[in-house]
Order: C-alpha cells, then sequence, then structure tokens
C-alpha cells in the first residue's frame, strides 16, 4: 500500500501544471535582456544580400538585388543603433565611385559617417517612399527605457512550441507621444509583436509596424544565435512599405551572414 500511494503522489506531482510567468515579469526580463544587448550588439559587419521590387496595383514594376556589408553599432548617448550599408554590387555590377566603409571607419567614426552614407545609399532604394530607419535592431528599442515605460503590452493567447524553450508572444502598443519614428507631416502609429522566451527574455523574433495615415511600414526580424561572437543575431530582415494614394507597395528582403567583429586602429566607435 504504501508502494501505490507514493507512485500515486508523483503521478499527482508530474501531472500538476506548470506556474505560467507573470506578464510582468517577463516584460522585466525582455526590458533587461534588451539591456544587455545594447552592449553585445556593437562594432559588428555582417555581410547582407538584398531584394528589392515594387509593386503598383498587384504587379511588378521593378526588382533590385545588392551585396555588401552592414556595420551596426549601439550609440549610448543617443540610446540608438546605427546601421551603415555599405552596398558593394548592384544587379551583379560594381558600384562605381563608392564610398569604401572599411577605409573610412579607419579615421572616422561611425556617427560621423551615418549622414553621409545614408544619404549615399539611399540612392539605391526603389520606389517612391522616402526611408532612413531600416536597422534590424530598431524594434528593440521599444524595450529600452525611453519607450517601455510608454506601451501597452497584451500576452499572446498561449505560448508557442520552440527547438529550446517555450516562447511567449508579447503585442505592443506605443503612445503617440513618444514616436519610435518620425513622419515629415503626420502622428505615426507604433504597434508591434515580440516573440520572447518567458524565462530569459531574449527576444526570437519581432515585427514592427508604423502607419502615419499615407504609408504603413512595417518591418521583420527573426534573430538566431553565432556560436562565433556569441550573441544572438539577425538573419533575416523584411519591410514591406505600402502608400495609400499611389497604390505603390515596396518588398525588401535581406539576409545577414558571417557576422564578426570589426576592430582595427580605427575601431568602430560613437
Amino acid at each position: 500500500m504504501q508502494v501505490r500511494a507514493v507512485a500515486f503522489a508523483i503521478a499527482v506531482f508530474l501531472a500538476a501544471p506548470q506556474a505560467q510567468p507573470r506578464t510582468k515579469d517577463i516584460v522585466a526580463a525582455v526590458t533587461a535582456y534588451v539591456g544587455r544587448y545594447q552592449r553585445e550588439f556593437v562594432q559588428l559587419v555582417a555581410d547582407e544580400q538584398t531584394t528589392q521590387r515594387v509593386l503598383t496595383r498587384g504587379s511588378v514594376t521593378a526588382t533590385r538585388e545588392s551585396r555588401g556589408e552592414l556595420f551596426s553599432t549601439f550609440l549610448d548617448d543617443s540610446g540608438a543603433w546605427m546601421s551603415l550599408h555599405d552596398i558593394q554590387t548592384v544587379d551583379g555590377e560594381p558600384v562605381t565611385g563608392r564610398l569604401d566603409v572599411r577605409v573610412l571607419l579607419r579615421s572616422h567614426s561611425i556617427r560621423e559617417l551615418g549622414p553621409q552614407l545614408a544619404a549615399s545609399n539611399s540612392r539605391f532604394n526603389l520606389g517612391r517612399v522616402s526611408r532612413n530607419f531600416n536597422e534590424p535592431t530598431l524594434a528593440l528599442l521599444l524595450f529600452a527605457p525611453a519607450h517601455v515605460r510608454d506601451l501597452s503590452i497584451d500576452r499572446g493567447a498561449r505560448n508557442v512550441a520552440a527547438d529550446t524553450a517555450p516562447l511567449v508572444t508579447l503585442r505592443v502598443r506605443l503612445g503617440d507621444d513618444a514616436p519610435l519614428v518620425r513622419s515629415l507631416t503626420r502622428r505615426v502609429t507604433t504597434r508591434g509583436t515580440f516573440l520572447v522566451e518567458p524565462d530569459t527574455g531574449r527576444v526570437r523574433r519581432t515585427t514592427v509596424t508604423f502607419d502615419d495615415g499615407e504609408v504603413t511600414a512595417e518591418l521583420d526580424t527573426s534573430y538566431d544565435a553565432d556560436a562565433h561572437i556569441n550573441v544572438w543575431v539577425p538573419v533575416t530582415f523584411t519591410e514591406r512599405y505600402a502608400a495609400r494614394k499611389t497604390a505603390e507597395v515596396i518588398e525588401v528582403r535581406t539576409t545577414l551572414t558571417n557576422y564578426r567583429r570589426f576592430e582595427t586602429s580605427g575601431r568602430i566607435v560613437p
């Protein structure tokens, strides 16, 4: 009888449901993770391959493929990531008159080069929607101190099974008075979805949508572990811009590989 009683007790114990983390605890874990990430995802360079296409009323009107390198770091004083796109080939042809980022970073800071290279690289953007916020890590700033207090956060209805850990979906909305990006003429509505590990706060995927009434922009980033630098890094980054007046849609897909630290005598510095 004692053996049966012990076996029954063990069975009941094993069948008891595990306590689910509270939403506020998950938010705290994600916020802490993003804080650490701002110190880890710095001075990095990755190989970048990007495909763009423009659709007008459902028909493809233009395509472009580019390859190059993406240099990224976090700027503490401004509380933002900055990415520099060193586009080296477009549709298989070398870029002429290119500003070589590797050479420039040996004598200039990434902050100094940002405006100059943003203007230079924008010439390869297809479509009529002006855009300059194409950092894969942009959505993570919603959980930085400057914005997390202004978020409305709802937890997804159920957990999602993953290869190594259970995942939780967090749906967020940022108040219009504290925008993550700005429009030249209108207020911007910001919404996002985060797929996270509830215990560690690690972010596996982000989707953020910006809408100013004229253009809707959706940015989606998937992360994976990189054993070489021991950081979870963006591996795919997709962008979609839809303009209401012109019925134009711009779709951009970027794959990022071969991450490494960029360290020379003129290292990337803020």
